[in-house]
């Protein structure tokens, strides 16, 4: 066999590599994406991933009403008012109303019919979500109280009564849903008794627009409520119990079945309505006695305390000292403000600048009693007990404390209540009044307030107040 021999053309293509054996590295990749590199560029960081937030239960909000008493309230200012729909006209009208509410204006503000039923429509849904959460949370936390034993007690024929000093309309919506969340059964069998008597209907409209105190009331009511305020708010009360007292509008088409379950959200029988339209500030015992009535009752003050204080130190305080000669013993009385805010007024020393006092502090100074005039007894050591005493003690504040960050509207509330006390020598009773879990720390941080207090009001204050402002600079010193 002879010996092959490789032609031209059959000569490989590319000839030998450089290196016999050694084979060539990857390109490695570009650093940088291919772009502008120059001394303008700017190059971004890359994005950072959100943090994880963890569920931590311990921080749950506290409700103490039902999905349905909730939804009662929004379905009741949707039903009541139809400019809820046309949302966008109303922004004209609700910028006036923030402006002079800003301005402690209330006569602009709420001197219109209008502007009321502005108000309620952009505020009151969610105030009155957190007044009646507050209120079905002292129903089921504070059982020992008289009051809430009266109310809870559904066997008793005499009726709870309830006080609301200040904006009408979410108070009402608040007791209304109060009713439907522990009186459900009490309700029912009202509903039938109005069903067989329509001319029960007739009997609560008269009550709710008598202009200053209704006496119409029906003896099978649950509450008895009267609101008051120094603007007239009859117009939206009345509005909105119309549609609490009156059956839902059905459709032509509607079922049987559903006529036949088509009932009122509350009986006109259930609730006795007075609509009180004066200022307390300026009114004097009688028409508090006769507001309140001889029976222990429920005082509220939702958002209107730290008004009433920029109106006037000397008249809510001696407001204040009028409320505990008058209330009955057993009563409550339920704060609900701002954490935290003061009560600004200009310096008579230093023209131009304000003074600001806490609330707390003129809280505790109007009803606080003084602890070193002791009253009518033979032991000289023995004090006065206070008129009003801390009702919630150490078990509950813990609680308290993450219902009060989680109450349903944007701004933080302060929730104080207190009880008049039913046993007025009982010297085991502490001195601290308010369910207050921020309680007033060392008489130090106030030494420069209580002068400031005396120098700038004490001409108009009242003269059992003054008195205690002495006393409690001497226990300092």
């Amino acid at each position: 066999m002879t010996k092959f021999t490789r032609n031209a053309q059959s000569q490989p293509k590319h000839g030998k590599p450089l290196s016999s054996g050694a084979s060539k590295a990857p390109v490695a990749p570009p650093v940088r994406r291919p772009g502008w590199t120059g001394p303008s560029y700017i190059r971004k960081s890359a994005k950072k991933k959100p943090a994880v937030v963890k569920d931590d239960s311990s921080t749950g909000q506290i409700q103490s009403l039902s999905v349905d008493s909730q939804q009662l309230i929004l379905d009741t200012i949707r039903t009541t008012f139809p400019a809820v729909n046309e949302f966008n006209s109303l922004i004209p009208v609700l910028r006036r109303v923030r402006e002079a509410l800003d301005r402690k204006d209330y006569c602009k503000a709420f001197g219109t019919e209008e502007s009321l039923e502005a108000y309620t429509i952009r505020w009151s849904p969610s105030r009155a979500l957190a007044f009646a959460n507050v209120l079905a949370w002292i129903c089921s936390e504070i059982g020992e109280a008289s009051w809430v034993q009266q109310f809870l007690d559904n066997d008793r024929l005499a009726s709870s009564k309830i006080v609301c000093i200040g904006q009408g309309g979410s108070d009402l919506l608040a007791c209304a849903v109060l009713l439907k969340q522990f009186h459900q059964s009490k309700l029912d069998e009202l509903s039938r008794l109005e069903s067989s008597s329509p001319e029960a209907i007739s009997q609560d409209t008269i009550s709710i627009t008598t202009p200053r105190l209704g006496h119409n009331y029906n003896d099978s009511a649950l509450v008895d409520l009267n609101l008051v305020d120094q603007y007239d708010w009859s117009g939206i009360v009345t509005k909105l119990q119309h549609t609490l007292t009156h059956s839902p509008t059905l459709s032509k088409y509607a079922t049987a079945k559903a006529h036949a379950s088509n009932f009122s959200a509350i009986p006109s029988l259930a609730l006795n309505l007075a609509v009180n339209h004066f200022d307390i500030l300026e009114s004097g015992n009688t028409d508090l006695r006769t507001v309140i009535g001889p029976k222990p009752a429920l005082i509220t003050l939702f958002f209107t305390l730290h008004d009433f204080y920029s109106i006037s130190i000397s008249k809510t305080t001696a407001f204040l000292l009028q409320l505990t000669l008058t209330a009955p013993k057993g009563s409550l009385l339920l704060i609900v403000d701002v954490p935290g805010v003061d009560v600004a007024l200009p310096d008579s020393s230093n023209k131009g600048q304000e003074r600001k006092y806490p609330l707390d502090w003129l809280l505790y100074q109007a009803l606080l009693p003084s602890k070193t005039r002791p009253y009518n007894s033979t032991n000289p050591e023995e004090e006065e007990p206070p008129a009003w005493a801390k009702l919630i003690e150490n078990g509950h504040e813990k609680e308290y404390k993450a219902f009060k960050a989680k109450t349903p509207i944007k701004c933080a509330t302060v929730v104080k209540l207190a009880v008049k006390s039913t046993n007025p020598k009982a010297r085991s009773q502490k001195a601290k009044l308010w369910l207050h879990t921020d309680t007033i720390p060392a008489n130090e941080r106030f030494e420069k307030s209580i002068a400031d207090v005396d120098a700038v009001f004490a001409k108009n204050i009242n003269r059992k107040l003054r008195r205690n402002l002495q006393n409690y600079r001497k226990s300092d010193s």
